[in-house]
């Protein structure tokens, strides 16, 4: 430090000084000591609500985490299971399959040829594949009019023995009739066809095979007995799940019938357990002892619930859920989680989880173990504070100097921050004022920070900012030191607000003028790149100039006039100045003004609608308008869209204002249609914050409803970079959207990314050539392009717009290259309502395109 500010820093520090030994032997040192032991009782009590809330916190993750890996292991049985089963599903052959299901065991449908081997060996093998995975005990595929009740069998049956059943079938042992276990079986399948075709009874899912639904059955005796017939077995073994997808016609689409999987319940137990199997007859334990492994000693504590049929699941051997799942939860103490399995079904399939009080204790130890050492800990420094308590106050003395300079100057430059700059601003001011003298103040900012930070890193970012100063000190001849200035009465002040935004005090300025000449030796100051270790970094710096008191009376208007001059300086490119000047106040007092005046425009509706017309290039019919939204002020006269929008989209009042334009748009519309034009669209645009931070879903569901539009006469307009700049959140609004039955069209295509690749990811119907686009249509080049994009447009299905149409010749030349609607000033400029109404009078359908 100079010798100046070493001498102010120990005058204040001897100041201070004198005052705190004073507050040091007086009673408040005591009040201290007793504020300290309250925090320090107030931060045991907090450390035991902690540590309670991580043995919480760790008992959730711990049965979340033994939740989600067997719930992970059950989605993936039935996901494999969905699979085969929608495979099966789709093959044509079965598809088309003529005729109903089986008049009886003996009947075969490849036999009777109307199912040819290869499609029979192709399925068994599918059952084969599955079984290999998943212990499934048999596959069925059921037509539509399945009749048990009339001794009909499924059309297909698959297991483990098929092919013994098929032929003892064939030589007439099979039996004649179901048994009690097949009996519920098929009264169940007749359940199951008549739940899909009454929910799903056409074919819809082209787009999107995982649509296919699936249905669950509740637990049913099954025909597998084999587990049964154990000396030990239990009817349990014999029950099972019948887990079905839809079929449909191959032509027609209808509904056909269903495939069913039957898996057995025990398979499920086996999975809670994290067995293989359950073994239960004697080749099963023959089997897991060949494997290599035993039923865990300890029961499992998981089981599966599925609220739509009932259905409770757990392992036998457990004494706790003897009498049911939901019996369990509501008397054993102790903790239960639960989670949703994402099973392709019916109602919700639940995980839970059940831990013992002895479990959770046993848990919980070395967390409670931690606790105990965390309180005696605190109960040492208590004491130790405490002795330490009186040197500490005693050192802190030493650092008050340290403390001003951090609170006052940036720690990467050693330039005086905001706090600092703004008082050295209005002492600035404040002595100019006194004096008749002027004040100059400079808004600094290197271009592309933000890029040359990306590319060289961050480290390296600061060590830019930190020449940045070093080389601007040099420039206006100031000292190191110069943060420290504030003990003096004048002269140049340098200073960073943050980031690479640095601020410069001109003071007694003789002349504006002179404010320039700084700012020119600046700029080319930094003309020279600068040398960053092995880096060498070509930079420039924008620069907005303001002089007190022509431009501002105040310090906060001078720095808002600097920055309106730094950011007109910005936009012409790198390395420029500005002075602010007439022209940019009156900008500033216009947007002012019309900031604070479009709160009462939108509570006093001061807006209106302009209605643009679209024809039809091939019928000539006004087939739409677009509504567009005006302002009429009563001082400033029309103001344009461009400049009041996006003052709208700043302050969140687009959203009310956009609601309105929904509403009256629609009701228009609807005049219109009742009037004689029931074929009329209307087009509204959406903006980017209607899109993705409010419920336009809600809110065009609600218009719609309220004014009893039709969907799909009304189409929102967006921008393309609107969307691509937010894909993932814009692409779910406008399926929402599409999803309600209105249109989605692009605007403005053809001034941003204009990427036909993102169009078709885009659930959209109509694309809008930009006016840029249609200027040059008549060129050739130009043309070329608009008549491929047109085409490509149309190979995704799109209908294309042209907007911006004023000639003649274009709208000949696009009629040629088949686009199909125009929109332009040679049609029409936006009408009001009642114009609009007389242009549809004096256009009836089919003569417009004459008329135009």
């Amino acid at each position: 430090m100079n010798f100046e500010f070493r001498s102010a820093v120990q005058q204040r520090q001897g100041e201070w000084s004198g005052v705190f030994d004073r507050f040091a032997h007086s009673y408040l040192v005591w009040a201290l000591v007793v504020v300290i032991v309250g925090f320090w009782l107030f931060n045991l009590r907090t450390v035991l609500a902690d540590y309670d809330a991580r043995e919480e916190q760790f008992l959730r993750a711990y049965q979340e985490a033994v939740l989600d890996k067997k719930r992970e292991e059950i989605e993936a049985v039935f996901r494999s299971i969905y699979q085969h089963l929608r495979t099966i599903s789709l093959i044509p052959a079965i598809r088309s399959v003529p005729g109903g299901n089986r008049h009886d065991a003996g009947e075969s449908a490849v036999g009777d040829g109307r199912l040819s081997v290869d499609t029979d060996q192709t399925v068994r093998q599918i059952f084969v594949n599955l079984s290999r995975n998943v212990q499934l005990s048999e596959i069925y595929t059921v037509l539509d009019g399945f009749r048990p009740d009339q001794g009909e069998v499924p059309l297909l049956m698959y297991d483990a023995h098929s092919d013994e059943n098929e032929a003892a079938a064939a030589d007439g042992n099979g039996p004649e009739e179901p048994q009690e276990d097949e009996s519920s079986e098929y009264a169940h399948y007749v359940r199951q066809l008549d739940w899909f075709r009454l929910r799903f009874p056409q074919w819809t899912f082209s787009e999107n095979i995982d649509g296919i639904p699936a249905i669950l059955s509740p637990l049913l005796p099954t025909c597998d007995n084999t587990q049964y017939t154990a000396a030990d077995g239990e009817v349990r073994d014999t029950y099972g799940l019948l887990y079905s997808v839809p079929m449909y016609g191959n032509e027609d689409g209808r509904f056909k019938g269903l495939v069913t999987a039957i898996l057995r319940v025990n398979v499920i137990e086996a999975m809670l357990v994290g067995v293989p199997l359950i073994p239960v007859t004697a080749s099963d334990r023959a089997k897991a002892a060949a494997q290599g492994w035993e039923m865990p000693q300890a029961p499992s504590d998981l089981a599966v619930t599925h609220d739509e049929h009932d259905i409770e699941i757990f392992d036998r051997r457990n004494a706790a859920f003897s009498q049911g799942v939901e019996a369990a939860r509501s008397h054993l103490p102790g903790r239960w989680a639960a989670m949703d399995v994402h099973v392709r079904t019916d109602g919700t399939m639940r995980l839970h989880h059940y831990l013992a009080p002895a479990e959770i204790d046993a848990l919980v130890a070395p967390l409670r173990q931690e606790r105990n050492g965390a309180v005696g800990a605190r109960l040492v420094l208590l004491v130790v504070l405490m002795l330490i308590f009186f040197r500490a106050i005693r050192d802190q003395r030493r650092h008050h100097a340290e403390l001003i300079r951090l609170a006052l100057y940036d720690s990467l430059t050693s330039l005086p921050n905001r706090r600092l700059f703004v008082q050295r601003l209005d002492q600035s001011i404040a002595r100019a004022r006194r004096h008749g003298k002027r004040v100059g103040l400079m808004s600094l900012d290197i271009d592309n920070f933000g890029g040359i930070n990306d590319t060289l890193g961050h480290q390296t970012g600061d060590a830019l900012l930190a020449a940045v100063a070093t080389r601007l000190r040099e420039t206006l001849r100031i000292s190191d030191e110069v943060g420290l200035r504030g003990l003096r009465d004048s002269g140049p002040s340098l200073a960073r607000l943050g980031g690479d935004d640095f601020t410069l005090i001109l003071d007694e300025l003789e002349r504006p003028e002179s404010a320039v000449h700084v700012a020119e030796r600046i700029m080319a100051a930094f003309r020279e790149p600068l040398i960053l270790g092995c880096h060498k970094v070509e930079l420039s710096l924008s620069a907005g100039l303001t002089v007190f008191p022509e431009d501002a009376a105040d310090s906060a208007e001078l720095m808002i006039c600097a920055d309106h001059a730094l950011r007109q300086a910005s936009a012409a490119g790198t390395g420029h100045y500005r002075m602010f000047n007439d022209e940019m106040r009156r900008k500033a007092e216009r947007q002012t003004r019309l900031t604070r005046e479009l709160a009462l425009a939108v509570r006093a509706q001061q807006f209106s609608l302009a209605y643009q017309p679209k024809l039809d290039l091939r019928t000539g019919d006004v087939v739409s308008f677009e509504a567009l939204l005006r302002w009429q002020h009563a001082e400033l006269g029309f103001v344009s869209p461009a400049e009041f929008v996006p003052l709208l989209e700043r302050s969140g009042q687009i959203v009310e204002v956009g609601r309105w334009i929904l509403e009256t748009a629609c009701r228009q519309l609807l005049s219109w249609q009742a009037g004689g034009r029931p074929e009329l669209r209307m087009n509204v645009n959406v903006s980017a914050r209607q899109l993705l931070l409010s419920d336009v879903v809600g809110t065009v569901r609600e218009v719609l409803a309220e004014t009893g539009v039709a969907p799909p006469t009304l189409t929102l307009e967006i921008t393309e970079s609107m969307v691509i700049d937010n894909l993932q959140d814009g692409q779910g609004a406008l399926e929402r959207l599409r999803a309600l039955g209105v249109r989605i069209a692009i605007d403005d295509f053809g001034t941003g990314y204009s990427s036909l690749t993102y169009l078709q990811r885009l659930p959209v119907d109509c694309l809008k050539l930009d006016k840029s686009m249609i200027d040059t249509v008549l060129d050739p080049k130009g043309g070329h392009v608009v008549r491929s994009t047109i085409g490509l447009a149309h190979g995704l299905g799109l209908e294309v717009v042209a907007e911006g149409v004023e000639q003649e010749a274009q709208r000949d030349a696009l009629a040629a290259m088949d686009c199909d609607v125009m929109q332009g000033y040679f049609l029409s400029r936006p009408l009001s309502d009642r114009d609009a109404t007389a242009f549809l009078e004096r256009h009836p359908i089919a003569e417009a395109l004459d008329g135009a």
